[in-house]
């Protein structure tokens, strides 16, 4: 009777231990905020989910804190953008937690870009001036309704590879959220209606995916590389084409607001329109769907009313 006593007790551990394993959420790393707004929108509480860097800071150039490797050792699956966005801060990261569930080619490295066409592809590479920031084409397709769209199915399809038995879940997680942004692109039709064939600069090329679906025109970049400083001859050039087709705004991520950027402003007369980068968790950006209202409604709002198209 007590080995009975003692088996039975034992079964009854290893269910009860299996069923919170079952249980246990996902733990997850994100290395922008767009990717963890996204993720809890399609897994809910199925996820645990930390973020590595929020819309309002620079995502190429992201500093670690010192939590940073603890949450990459405890993670099951990191989502990340691609496209060479972290190539300059996360390979060290993942070298230095030594998780080998995170390593490129394991279900738990989750590559968003995957499926992407990606934009503004170079012909060729000239490092010569240092590193060109989209070697690989344009990793800021999370600045598009359509790319908003693909990083949830995305998201949605490796994670239940991870977690087969939620699959239902996630699947139903993404239906949801496809509802609420087909709503919201209904809502953002008379904002489309005033953008299409309006010019804007950019300092930075964030730009190209969403100015392809709203079909508005960036006529010029102030970086002629993404990421470096420009010379003085592009710069003039980039002022001289601003003086005489005189964009709506010279778009800019907030980090960048300052310096070159209020200079050409000054020079010129074209306003400028600093915004963040993502989503920041906060305020009008809190969530990615809150943040991309934001973005095309202060960008319709430079448009002005009587504009020749």
């Amino acid at each position: 009777m007590a080995l009975l006593g003692d088996t039975m007790r034992t079964l009854t551990l290893c269910a009860f231990l299996c069923t919170a394993l079952h249980a246990q959420a996902l733990r997850v790393v994100a290395t922008t905020h767009d990717l963890a707004d996204l993720a809890r929108e399609v897994a809910g509480t199925r996820i645990a989910c930390e973020v590595l860097s929020f819309g309002d800071q620079d995502p190429h150039r992201v500093v670690a804190k010192p939590s940073t490797l603890l949450k990459l050792r405890k993670a099951d699956a990191l989502l990340l953008m691609g496209l060479d966005l972290e190539h300059s801060w996360l390979p060290p990261l993942l070298e230095g937690a030594r998780n080998e569930a995170l390593t490129a080619g394991r279900p738990g490295h989750i590559d968003l870009s995957v499926g992407i066409e990606p934009l503004e592809v170079p012909a060729q590479v000239d490092r010569s001036r240092g590193t060109d920031l989209h070697a690989r084409g344009n990793p800021h397709y999370n600045l598009d309704p359509e790319g908003g769209r693909h990083m949830a199915r995305r998201i949605a399809e490796c994670l239940g590879q991870l977690a087969p038995d939620h699959k239902a879940d996630f699947a139903a997680g993404l239906r949801a959220f496809e509802a609420k942004l087909d709503a919201k692109v209904k809502d953002w039709e008379p904002e489309w209606r005033r953008l299409k064939g309006a010019k804007f600069v950019t300092r930075h090329g964030f730009f190209p995916y969403l100015s392809k679906s709203a079909g508005f025109d960036v006529i010029a970049d102030l970086e002629n590389t993404p990421g470096l400083e420009p010379s003085p001859a592009h710069v003039a050039k980039v002022m001289q084409l601003m003086r005489e087709q005189k964009p709506a705004a010279l778009l800019v991520p907030s980090w960048k607001a300052g310096g070159l950027t209020a200079t050409v402003a000054e020079g010129t007369g074209i306003p400028v329109l600093a915004l963040p980068m993502g989503s920041t968790g906060r305020g009008k950006d809190a969530t990615w769907l809150d943040w991309m209202s934001h973005v095309i409604s202060e960008l319709a709002a430079a448009v002005p009313e009587t504009r020749e198209h």
